[in-house]
């Protein structure tokens, strides 16, 4: 009787696992044929973070770009050259033969998320350039998911040798976010399943922490302030910019979709411009160049995406090129 009872009980189990497993693969099955219709942000984000970045040992940088890889996200080709930066092969040898070259640094904003390669920021200044028979050449060493000490880390780790004349360094306003680490785990690393719930539990965890857009910026300069990463490493960046003779530029970007919304956010402006006041680095600042163009549609709405759109890169793009010749 006792083994009977056994033998019902293993059967059991092991129906129920293979109903579970067999659910969870319908469920993954589905979601990666939606995925593959049906743009989701989140989805891509993920899925350029499995195909284009590797870890990295260094804690202050987190992560890098695969070398020469290539993936199609949010609708979009995003390949990286031998040194790791958007762009190809040819960016690498215009460089050598420029008469101006510029280094930019930052992060998903600066790298172009969601906006053909040629339609980014760093090239409309070539393009721009081109047209006034300059020869100026840019790489692109921005990353996604980066803040201020990682984008400066990341500088002094792989791109010294690069002797750009100048460095542009896109401060967006979260740049002074305190990014953890965090590689996630088996499933939330390979499954679109896991994507969703990883989504849901941090929607769920905001709303038991919900603050407003306000208090949340208002207290993640309040952290700033008091540790002063960003000013830190602005600092050893003018520091290594002046003994080398390169030009240094802070360029202050919105966010546009906050900036529609009546957000303007000055103290972050003001405190972001007192600090290169005081380290002796160029202070530029595109948001009025927005505005004049507010009413246009400069972000990936259609994805729900707060990144600027190719119009966006645009306007920046074209602003920057002229506080440069000026």
């Amino acid at each position: 009787m006792q083994n009977q009872n056994l033998k019902n009980y293993i059967i059991n189990v092991f129906i129920l696992v293979f109903s579970v497993i067999s659910i969870l693969v319908v469920v993954e099955t589905f979601l990666r044929i939606k995925n593959h219709f049906i743009i989701d942000y989140d989805v891509e984000m993920w899925k350029y973070s499995k195909y284009l970045k590797i870890p990295h040992k260094n804690k202050k940088i987190n992560h890098i770009h695969k070398k020469n890889s290539s993936a199609k996200l949010q609708n979009v080709e995003i390949s990286t050259n031998s040194l790791g930066m958007r762009g190809n092969e040819e960016d690498i040898e215009n460089w050598k033969s420029a008469d101006l070259k510029i280094l930019l640094l930052g992060s998903s904003i600066t790298l172009g998320w969601g906006v053909e390669n040629q339609k980014v920021l760093n090239k409309i200044i070539e393009k721009n350039a081109k047209e006034n028979n300059l020869r100026w050449f840019t790489l692109n060493a921005a990353v996604g998911n980066y803040n201020t000490e990682r984008y400066i880390n990341y500088f002094f780790e792989y791109n010294q040798n690069l002797e750009p004349d100048i460095i542009l360094i896109q401060y967006f306003i979260n740049d002074a976010e305190i990014l953890e680490q965090n590689r996630g785990n088996i499933i939330t690393r390979n499954f679109h399943l896991g994507v969703m719930l990883w989504r849901y539990f941090s929607l769920f965890k905001d709303e038991l922490n919900r603050k407003n857009i306000s208090q949340y910026y208002e207290e993640i300069y309040k952290v700033e302030k008091n540790k002063k990463i960003v000013s830190k490493n602005l600092d050893k960046m003018q520091n290594y910019c002046y003994k080398n003779q390169i030009r240094c530029i802070l360029v202050y970007t919105p966010d546009i979709d906050l900036l529609k919304s009546g957000y303007d956010f000055d103290f972050i402006k003001n405190y972001i411009q007192k600090i290169t006041k005081e380290i002796g680095m160029e202070f530029f600042d595109v948001t009025n160049a927005i505005n004049n163009k507010i009413n246009l549609k400069m972000t990936n709405v259609e994805y729900k995406d707060r990144h600027p759109n190719s119009i966006g890169h645009e306007i920046m793009g074209k602003e920057i090129y002229k506080f440069l010749v000026n």
